[in-house]
């Protein structure tokens, strides 16, 4: 069991990176379609 423990703990950091990231990439695209949109309302 320990020897499929160990990898585990790997593998977790690596998953939160990439959720990090993801959330960064939708994020950034909210806010540029936020500016988008608030420039068109002031047209």
């Amino acid at each position: 069991m320990m020897n499929y423990l160990q990898p585990g703990t790997n593998v977790l950091p690596a998953i939160a990176n990439i959720i990090v990231g993801i959330s960064a990439i939708v994020f950034n695209k909210y806010l540029a379609s936020e500016r988008s949109l608030s420039k068109m309302k002031k047209k």
